[in-house]
């Protein structure tokens, strides 16, 4: 089961707003600006990690089937 455009796509975009998140946290002067683009950061990653986990969790399923 190969992943389609749209997730590779999902996963670049992701990808780039971590990236673009952690630039503007090592630019930030205040605390606050580092806080977000870490948030945002992390928050990126995450949903990176689940998206990859869903693709795994339907090619475990389609094994079993």
């Amino acid at each position: 089961m190969d992943m389609e455009l749209s997730e590779w796509a999902l996963l670049f975009g992701l990808t780039l707003v971590a990236i673009f998140a952690l630039v503007f946290a090592s630019f930030g002067a205040g605390s606050t600006q580092a806080t977000i683009g870490l948030l945002i950061a992390a928050v990126a990653v995450a949903v990176i990690f689940y998206r990859v986990k869903q693709y795994f969790d339907r090619v475990d399923a389609s094994r079993h089937h």
